[in-house]
């Protein structure tokens, strides 16, 4: 018959039975490992908790380096989704555009009126319509901007954090 000594676990309160050749375990109730340590006629249980740092700390590494990689693709997105939303209203000029579109309702009106005083106040109304319109067509895409700039400044934070993770 196997010497053994009766012990409880620190973890769960449940019984053990610890023979003499064991030297490491884990608690048969709740699972938890123990290294057994044995000194001056006692024998202590120690949960083994520094190896579980150690993995820890190598998956936060780990799961760091791969949220880097999909962060860096994030912000490269945005970025081109930004840079596409001003290069695409950085080429109106609105004033030149304004007035050509003034100037040709102004003459397209005269010629179907044939009466300049009627046409010259259909064309103000045209040029300061299209004013407005070229005016509204700068703003819109310039207020899809800030949200992106906002996710932008996230996702960079986020990567800082990262980054952190994996020069520890």
């Amino acid at each position: 018959m196997t010497d053994f000594v009766t012990l409880t676990c620190p973890s769960c309160g449940g019984q053990l039975q610890i023979t003499n050749d064991i030297d490491r375990f884990a608690c048969g109730h709740c699972g938890t490992e123990h290294l057994v340590r044995r000194g001056g006629g006692i024998v202590t249980l120690a949960p083994i908790v520094e190896g579980i740092k150690k993995v820890q700390v190598g998956t936060d590494k780990m799961a760091a380096e791969l949220a880097i990689v999909r962060l860096e693709k994030e912000i490269n997105q945005l970025n081109k989704q930004i840079d596409a939303l001003n290069s695409r209203y950085d080429d109106i000029e609105i004033l030149p555009t304004a007035f050509g579109a003034g100037i040709g309702g102004l003459i397209l009106t005269s010629i179907v009126a044939q009466n300049f005083d009627a046409g010259l106040i259909v064309g103000v109304v045209v040029f300061v319509l299209a004013i407005i319109v070229i005016v509204a067509l700068q703003i819109i895409p310039s207020s899809e901007i800030p949200p992106l700039q906002q996710q932008l400044e996230q996702k960079k934070q986020e990567l800082a954090k990262q980054r952190n993770i994996v020069s520890k």
